[in-house]
């Protein structure tokens, strides 16, 4: 019984603890610059039904907050100093890009660049 005990702490710990998991309720993007390309920190982020999404531009560019192949319906802009936020309801994959001219290019449901993905648990 013990072992047993052991097990599932060592497993609920686990998964506290996985990167780019929020316990919190809410995780963050953060738009950096590095020698001028753009990228969101983390290009991934995984989060539970309910939980939301911030995304934060402390850059002096405006970028966007956009998906790509129909997965969500936000398109919003991300003035520098500004951020938003969005709530997810529905488990999936959700990948999204800024389509500011330069900071990404989807060719063949590829990303590079600025982009990202959200996955909901």
């Amino acid at each position: 019984m013990v072992r047993r005990i052991v097990v599932v702490v060592a497993l609920v710990l686990g998964l506290v603890s996985a990167p780019g998991t929020s316990g919190a309720g809410s995780a963050r993007f953060k738009a950096v610059s590095e020698d001028g390309q753009y990228s969101w920190s983390p290009m991934k982020r995984a989060i539970v039904t309910g939980d939301k999404i911030v995304w934060v531009n402390p850059t002096s560019a405006e970028h966007t907050v956009t998906a790509y192949r129909g997965a969500w319906g936000k398109d919003k802009a991300v003035p520098a100093g500004a951020s938003i936020r969005m709530r997810f309801s529905k488990a999936g994959k959700y990948k999204f890009h800024c389509t500011v001219k330069g900071h990404s290019v989807v060719e063949g449901g590829k990303c590079t660049g600025m982009c990202g993905t959200v996955v909901v648990r």
